[in-house]
């Protein structure tokens, strides 16, 4: 396995959050209520800057990484705080037309707005931090001082072949007021991301 900095490695993340809120969505459609008030306060953290493990794991999974050379970092990038604020207003926005339509259409309807949804969310993102290569050169040294260029690398083959860490081998712990210790427990009900493949 090459070593390489990782520094030099960009996750699949800001530009994939429109995944990540696929949970949101979905939860706003199974929801067994048509009163939006009593969703408020999931609406008020429908996107926040932090995540969670399986999260992560399942953006890396699906998407891969790529060289932070095949994608600079955009100068919006560093006023993260308004990208937040603006995203989550969008999100806001199609929670409460899905809570709106969910009085008249099927789920099966209500999903095909999620996947419009989820595509603007997309194309939002993309504006403003760019769009992510689908292929990429990148040049590295080997140990014998020799250059080595590999050409039109996807994200999940760079991936298979510089990530060797076996990441479904590690959980995350978390504080869950209520619950009792020492038990193992997965939200099985929705997706975190949209078609999810972990």
């Amino acid at each position: 396995m090459i070593q390489i900095n990782p520094k030099d490695i960009e996750l699949f993340s800001e530009q994939y959050h429109k995944d990540a809120k696929n949970q949101e969505i979905e939860k706003a459609i199974q929801a067994k209520t048509e009163d939006i008030g009593k969703f408020t306060k999931r609406l008020e953290n429908c996107v926040t800057e932090c995540g969670n493990y399986m999260t992560f794991l399942t953006i890396l999974e699906k998407y891969g990484i790529i060289p932070q050379n095949a994608m600079k970092q955009a100068v919006e990038s560093r006023n993260a705080d308004k990208i937040t604020l603006l995203y989550r207003e969008k999100v806001k926005k199609d929670i409460f037309e899905l809570f709106q339509a969910k009085k008249v259409k099927s789920k099966k309807e209500l999903r095909k707005k999620k996947k419009q949804y989820l595509q603007e969310n997309y194309i939002f993102l993309a504006k403003i931090l760019g769009e992510p290569p689908t292929k990429f050169q990148y040049g590295y040294e080997n140990k014998e001082g020799k250059k080595v260029i590999l050409k039109n690398m996807t994200p999940l083959e760079f991936k298979k072949q510089f990530l060797s860490m076996q990441m479904q081998d590690y959980i995350y712990l978390e504080n869950c007021k209520g619950w009792e210790y020492e038990q193992k427990r997965m939200d099985t009900t929705v997706e975190n991301v949209y078609k999810k493949v972990v």
